[in-house]
C-alpha cells in the first residue's frame, strides 16, 4: 500500500468493470473536498480538479494507478469541556 489508507468500497458496476475492490479513501485525505458544483461535487486540491465521482476513482480511471497525492487528515483535538449550546450552573 503506497502511503495511504485503503477501504473496501461497495460493489457497483464501475468497480466490477475495472476489477477494483480496494482503493485510496479520499474522505480520509487532507486534499479531498466537497464542491458547490452540482455537476462536479467532489474535488482534489492536490491535483486541482473536480469530478463527478470520487477523485481516487477518477485518478485510477485516467492513469491506471492509485492516487500518489494521498495525505491523511490531521486528527482533531478532543473536546476539552462543555459542548456548544450547553450551560453550566454553579
Amino acid at each position: 500500500c503506497p502511503g495511504g489508507t485503503f477501504t473496501v468500497l461497495p460493489l457497483n458496476i464501475e468497480l466490477l468493470r475495472f476489477g477494483w475492490l480496494f482503493m485510496t479513501d479520499c474522505q480520509r485525505c487532507r486534499h479531498y473536498y466537497i464542491t458547490w458544483d452540482r455537476n462536479f461535487p467532489y474535488g482534489c486540491r492536490a491535483m486541482a480538479f473536480k469530478s463527478r465521482q470520487m477523485p481516487c476513482i477518477a485518478v485510477r480511471m485516467t492513469s491506471g494507478k492509485e492516487c500518489l497525492s494521498f495525505e491523511p487528515r490531521k486528527e482533531k483535538a478532543p473536546d476539552s469541556g462543555t459542548r456548544a449550546g450547553t450551560c453550566e450552573f454553579v
